[in-house]
């Protein structure tokens, strides 16, 4: 191993001034970079600044004439090609294109699908528009000969005209199987109400005003198994359809002369059959086989008589123990002024004329009270008994007064060993009849009709 040089390596001293050189250009670079990137940010709004000096800011008024002076669009395509980057989107409409343009309709005009607005007439006030699905709801006032539906509440078949204060029967769909008008002020059916009607199953005219009902109005009806007419003024009753299953004629004037002869044998579906509260003097005959239950009862008329018999005694009792309890305190005030104008006479002498005067004013007041209360009583309980007398006679005169019965009403004689099972509710109550006395007629009955047995 040769000796080491004592004054190092010669490459060595060459790169000393090529490194500094390096470190020179790197500062020098450096601080060219500052100035540059300040000179960009000064040069930048210099350069906004004499884009909009070109632009006459001072009467920057546009308007369809000047537009494309003011501001030029030309270029805009050029400066902004997007060209794949937004995706190609095609405008049309949901509904063809019409092959023949009409303009639009004027003020005065419609369309064709549109009705032309009418001026308000003076006939009378515009129905409201009915209600989708809930029927037609409108006025009961109307003209007569409207529609039903436009006097009442149609749904479905049934038609409502409950408390509608209506005078007649209207014009009803000739799809109507129930009709509903109770509570109004009918007075008469006519046998045009329901021509036609050959669907109707029920009929209720419950609580009107009808005293006539023309002789074929309801025998025209095939379908008819309801008719409800009770609380009217019925003098009689019509001809009446084969199929009806249920009649209800309670309180009305129906009296026997009102029936036709043999009125229902011919029912052969009949059931029930309420003629309470009538003027009947016997029971209909013959019943048709199908018969379950037959009212003929006084109904609730003599009970409310009783119950004012009963109110009326209570109120003279009362009366008379009133009159009692006065005459009683009008004695003892007499006792008592008596006895102070004895006293005075006994202490005044000289006041005994004007005493005695008195004396005789008081009990002359006192008696003629007494003689006003009394006769007060005796008129009140003349009225009172005048009035519960005529409400008897009308109670009897106007309802059901059955007596007697055959002795084939119910049962036939010529049949032996017959059991009318069907008919199991007969009421005769409030009639004067004494059922004991006819057995035999209600011996083939399951059960024994409601009435008086002694």
């Amino acid at each position: 191993m040769g000796p080491i040089p004592r004054h190092g390596d010669p490459s060595r001293g060459r790169m000393c001034p090529l490194g500094w050189l390096g470190v020179a250009s790197l500062c020098l670079g450096t601080l060219w970079a500052v100035p540059a990137e300040k000179r960009m940010k000064v040069d930048k709004p210099k350069a906004e600044l004499t884009l909009y000096e070109n632009l006459d800011l001072g009467n920057y008024e546009v308007t369809l004439d000047n537009y494309g002076d003011i501001l030029d669009l030309s270029n805009y395509e050029e400066l902004y090609d997007y060209k794949d980057l937004v995706s190609k989107i095609e405008v049309g409409t949901l509904a063809p294109r019409p092959k023949d343009r009409k303009p639009l309709p004027g003020l005065g005009e419609t369309t064709a699908g549109t009705p032309k607005p009418q001026p308000p007439s003076s006939a009378g006030p515009v129905p409201p528009a009915p209600i989708p699905g809930q029927g037609e709801l409108l006025y009961f006032h109307a003209p007569a000969g409207l529609h039903s539906c436009q006097l009442c509440l149609c749904l479905g078949t049934s038609v409502y005209c409950d408390d509608t204060e209506l005078e007649q029967i209207p014009a009803l769909p000739p799809d109507t199987a129930y009709l509903y008008a109770r509570f109004n002020r009918i007075e008469a059916v006519r046998a045009a109400d329901f021509s036609g009607l050959e669907k109707l199953e029920r009929i209720d005219l419950s609580s009107n005003s009808i005293s006539w009902v023309d002789a074929d109005a309801f025998r025209r009806l095939p379908r008819l198994q309801e008719l409800l007419l009770p609380e009217n003024r019925l003098p009689a009753l019509p001809e009446l359809p084969r199929s009806l299953v249920h009649l209800d004629v309670r309180h009305n004037r129906i009296a026997s002369a009102g029936l036709r002869p043999e009125a229902f044998r011919d029912l052969k579906q009949l059931q029930f059959l309420h003629l309470s509260d009538n003027q009947l003097d016997f029971i209909p005959v013959p019943l048709p086989e199908s018969l379950r239950s037959l009212h003929l009862q006084v109904g609730q008329v003599l009970a409310l008589a009783l119950i004012l018999v009963l109110f009326l005694a209570l109120v003279l009792v009362l009366f008379m123990v009133l009159v009692l309890v006065l005459a009683l305190i009008l004695a003892l005030v007499l006792v008592m002024v008596l006895g102070l104008v004895l006293v005075f006479l006994l202490v005044l002498v000289l006041f005994l004329v004007l005493a005695l005067v008195t004396v005789l004013f008081l009990v002359l007041v006192l008696f003629l009270v007494l003689v006003l209360v009394l006769v007060l009583v005796l008129v009140l309980a003349l009225v009172l008994f005048l009035v519960l007398v005529l409400f008897l006679v009308l109670a009897l005169v106007t309802n059901n007064n059955i007596r007697t019965m055959h002795e084939d009403t119910f049962c036939d004689r010529q049949e032996q060993g017959q059991i009318r099972r069907a008919l199991e509710d007969i009421r005769l109550d409030g009639n004067p009849i004494n059922l004991s006395l006819f057995a035999s007629a209600f011996s083939c009955l399951p059960r024994l009709p409601t009435g008086r047995f002694s």
